[in-house]
């Protein structure tokens, strides 16, 4: 095979090369969790493997999901969207009540059941897509001609957006509303509408940051994190310590000096800055190289489905793991401003996690269909 034929990925079978991507990103996520948490679990729980043992945990969990999302019926799938739905919003109203809801950091985002604790907007996420493609799949041939087609839909949507902001959880929603409006702008709606839309958006979102008070603090802090290094601007500023003191080489997987007590959230939030950190610009390349192959294996395979449902959900799933990841990263390197959004795949496992892998499933049940098998 000459170098061509190396370099296309049409010689490979892709659903098998973005599951060998998944367990490699895996087995590097449990190397930098352990490296990122060890400390602050020591200090907090006299145990260092108190964080890398509970993420083996959702890490196994996040398996079993990834191959129930490779073998459900995508067809099953699409006809409960509406109950799922629902299903949904009942979990994002159940969030709401003192004695079922939990907060952590001043979020109330958790449910907790015994000792197990889940959060509902990460799930409500994956419905929401799973609910827009099956909508735009039965409504996309008619819906410019009356927007009475698109307001029901719009109002339960809407719902849900509501719900995970009261929480408050600015990051999902923005996070939602992007996906909510790349699905449309492929599916052929009206360009009105996408306009309207954004405008909308937009509007929301200004309105969110000024009538809020810790969110204009974040805003201010993103401008100059120097200035409101003692409080809103204190975890960027020792991200950008951690990207600093990285070199080109990094110091070491468990070299990290930020990691120590000195960077809150090392092993959720911003375990990217550990990364660059102890890996350099080789740790960096590295991850920004796996969700660029991770987009384009997985656009290709639903490029290669002919359900127009299973297309706009594979679609969705992709946008949603890869615009997360940008705004994660572009976080912690002072890009955008400070949210509480996970690194798909390497963050500290959990709802989020389990979810993650459970789009993948899906990808892979795609191109399961597309290939035959």
């Amino acid at each position: 095979m000459n170098k061509n034929n190396l370099l296309n990925f049409n010689n490979y079978p892709l659903g098998k090369i973005l599951f060998l991507l998944i367990l490699l990103i895996s087995l590097f996520s449990v190397i930098m969790i352990f490296s990122a948490s060890s400390p602050i679990a020591a200090e907090k729980f006299n145990s260092s493997f108190y964080f890398l043992k509970r993420h083996l945990l959702w890490l196994m969990i996040g398996y079993i999901f990834l191959f129930l999302g490779y073998l459900i019926d995508l067809k099953k799938l699409q006809n409960i969207s509406i109950f799922l739905m629902f299903f949904a919003i009942i979990l994002l109203l159940l969030v709401l009540f003192p004695s079922i809801g939990y907060s952590v950091g001043g979020a109330k985002r958790w449910i907790r059941v015994s000792n197990f604790g889940f959060q509902p907007s990460e799930i409500a996420k994956i419905i929401f897509i799973i609910y827009l493609a099956s909508w735009l799949d039965r409504k996309h041939q008619f819906m410019n001609r009356n927007f009475t087609h698109l307001l029901p839909n719009f109002i339960l949507l809407g719902t849900a957006l509501v719900l995970i902001y009261k929480e408050p959880d600015l990051g999902t929603v923005i996070l939602m509303g992007i996906i909510f409006l790349l699905m449309f702008i492929v599916s052929g709606i009206d360009k009105k509408y996408i306009i309207s839309f954004f405008v909308l958006g937009t509007a929301g979102f200004f309105y969110s940051i000024i009538s809020t008070s810790y969110r204009l603090k974040r805003v201010l802090a993103f401008l100059n994190p120097f200035d409101h290094f003692s409080d809103s601007g204190y975890q960027v500023v020792q991200s950008y310590l951690a990207i600093a003191n990285s070199g080109i080489f990094g110091k070491g997987i468990g070299g990290s000096k930020l990691k120590l007590l000195y960077l809150p959230e090392a092993h959720t939030d911003f375990i990217f800055s550990i990364i660059i950190e102890e890996l350099g610009i080789f740790g960096t390349t590295s991850v920004i190289l796996f969700y660029i192959l991770f987009v384009f294996i997985s656009t290709k395979i639903i490029l290669k489905e002919n359900n127009y449902f299973s297309k706009l959900l594979g679609f969705g799933l992709i946008m949603s793991i890869s615009t997360q990841a940008f705004i994660n990263i572009a976080v912690i390197t002072g890009t955008f401003p400070t949210k509480g959004i996970t690194l798909p795949f390497l963050s500290f496992g959990g709802t989020s996690l389990v979810m993650t892998m459970f789009s993948a499933g899906i990808i892979l049940n795609i191109y399961k269909r597309t290939a035959n098998i």
